[in-house]
């Protein structure tokens, strides 16, 4: 199969991109703790991944199309998500690319903080990161197919 296409559950996904944190002089990840910038940190709890520390990246060129995405450490599938509108969304700066000081707290995005921290762990780590799409109109049943039929590891409750 080519270097630029991923077989999963019986579906092509391409490589949208190789995930690379920003570094810093020295070459290595830089982290971030956006949430003591947060206006009500002293009085709110954390969520479950908001301890951090989180890094930043970017995915440019990512269609506007709704679909399910995998990721991928060193080829081997670690999770897979789906956007029901646009896949540059959940990819953005908002997203998994960037977290708000706000997403670390209860009632926050959990799983954005779940997986940039990983996807930081993993670069430090000197591991090869992708992400993968494949564009569907109707994402959530592939998404959910796929994680029952393949248990990726991040995609757990932990």
């Amino acid at each position: 199969m080519p270097d630029d296409t991923l077989n999963l559950g019986g579906k092509t996904f391409r490589r949208a991109a190789r995930i690379s944190p920003e570094a810093g002089p020295d070459g290595k990840p830089v982290e971030h703790d956006p949430k003591e910038r947060y206006h009500a940190a002293a009085s709110t709890p954390l969520n479950p991944h908001g301890g951090g520390p989180f890094c930043r990246f970017s995915v440019p060129g990512l269609p506007a199309a709704p679909g399910v995405y995998a990721v991928t450490v060193e080829r081997r599938l670690t999770y897979i998500g789906m956007a029901t509108r646009s896949l540059r969304r959940p990819w953005g700066p908002r997203g998994h690319a960037q977290i708000q000081p706000a997403n670390c707290f209860v009632k926050g995005q959990s799983t954005n903080c779940k997986v940039n921290h990983r996807i930081l762990l993993a670069a430090q780590a000197g591991q090869d990161i992708s992400l993968w799409i494949h564009e569907t109109g109707t994402p959530r049943p592939l998404k959910e197919r796929l994680i029952a039929e393949l248990g990726p590891p991040w995609n757990s409750q932990r």
